[in-house]
């Protein structure tokens, strides 16, 4: 995980973490490209035990491991945000 943050969505609060393919690893992901789930922005529910998966909002990729930055912004106060992404 690149980058964690909560949001709102449909009256239900979500953690959104941001994933690329910055770091791979072997031993946890056996299999090529060795970085697990896809890149982009995993939206998760805490169901009180854990936390389960509810959406993934893809994101495009300028190089391997680098995201486009124009497009993963955030700040509720940045009019070109993707925040309304996360609640569609």
């Amino acid at each position: 995980m690149v980058a964690l943050t909560s949001i709102v969505r449909d009256g239900q609060r979500l953690i959104a973490a941001l994933k690329d393919d910055g770091y791979p690893h072997r031993e946890l992901f056996p299999e090529p490209p060795h970085t697990g789930e896809p890149v982009g922005v995993h939206l998760l529910r805490w169901t009180g035990a854990e936390l389960e998966p509810v959406d993934l909002v893809p994101l495009r990729m300028r190089g391997p491991a680098v995201f486009d930055l124009d497009i993963v912004s955030i700040s509720p106060a940045d009019p070109g945000s993707t925040r309304a992404d996360l609640r569609r």
